[in-house]
């Protein structure tokens, strides 16, 4: 994620998780970059709806996964949900994962609870 936010700024990168989430564990085992084809890329994104079609059918066709969210970056802005961000939450019950690259990386992992977003703690292997 990290890497590809970064090779996307000043665009904000985005795209999907995938993984397996068991009594209280989310373990996410593939990161699946998309492409941004919002017609503002540079203040927010829209995962292409060819990609996401794409990986949720090989969501589909792998019983031992499922879509646990999304990510994407916020090249020079916060390190948690932006007012967008809260808006335009179109899966509430998934995941969002969000990587802020100023002043330096840092990825923080958000799930909306109560009528707003709420940090998850996540132990991470790597991004």
């Amino acid at each position: 994620m990290v890497k590809h936010s970064q090779v996307e700024s000043p665009r904000e990168a985005c795209g999907i998780l995938v993984g397996r989430a068991k009594d209280n564990e989310v373990r996410v085992s593939r990161v699946c970059a998309c492409r941004n084809v919002h017609s503002d890329p540079t203040v927010e994104y829209l995962v292409n709806p060819e990609d996401q079609v794409r990986i949720f059918e090989e969501i589909d066709e792998d019983n031992e996964v499922e879509l646990l969210g999304f990510y994407h970056s916020h090249p020079g802005g916060p390190n948690g949900p932006s007012q967008i961000d809260s808006s335009r939450n179109y899966w509430p019950e998934h995941l969002i994962a969000i990587v802020s690259l100023s002043p330096e990386p840092n990825v923080s992992f958000w799930k909306w609870e109560n009528g707003r977003f709420r940090r998850q703690e996540i132990v991470r292997e790597r991004f």
